[in-house]
């Protein structure tokens, strides 16, 4: 997709500190739009992007108001979906459920690309969750 484009806008949402984001602006891409609750990582990301919206919270985003892009890419919280957590819920857990609501959003939009940050290998199977990796 990139190759044939020789910029690619993308929102970012769940971010963290945007290590994400500057690989993509390396590649040549372009960061349009952002969202993260957590407060030193908005800071992080402010003084980096600070021509960037951002969203502080994916569960009060209205995806219409994200900037047109190619791509979305997320990470999720995913203490719900760690190994070393023997009391995980995975995808019914209340952070990395997330994934449900950044799904949401990019089935509103019809996006044709998403890059995630969380293996597929790490999602346990659910009713609600069926993924296929290229």
């Amino acid at each position: 997709m990139c190759n044939q484009h020789p910029v690619c806008v993308f929102p970012r949402s769940l971010l963290g500190t945007g290590g994400f984001d500057l690989g993509f602006e390396r590649a040549g891409m372009h960061v349009v739009f952002q969202c993260e609750i957590d407060l030193f990582c908005q800071q992080i990301l402010k003084r980096h992007w600070h021509h960037v919206p951002l969203h502080d919270d994916i569960t009060t985003l209205v995806p219409t108001a994200i900037p047109a892009s190619e791509l979305w890419c997320a990470g999720w919280p995913c203490q719900d979906l760690s190994n070393a957590n023997t009391d995980r819920k995975g995808l019914a857990g209340e952070r990395s459920g997330l994934f449900f609501t950044f799904m949401e959003n990019v089935e509103i939009i019809m996006l044709e690309w998403i890059e995630t940050a969380q293996k597929l290998g790490r999602i346990i199977p659910e009713p609600r969750c069926r993924l296929m990796s290229a």
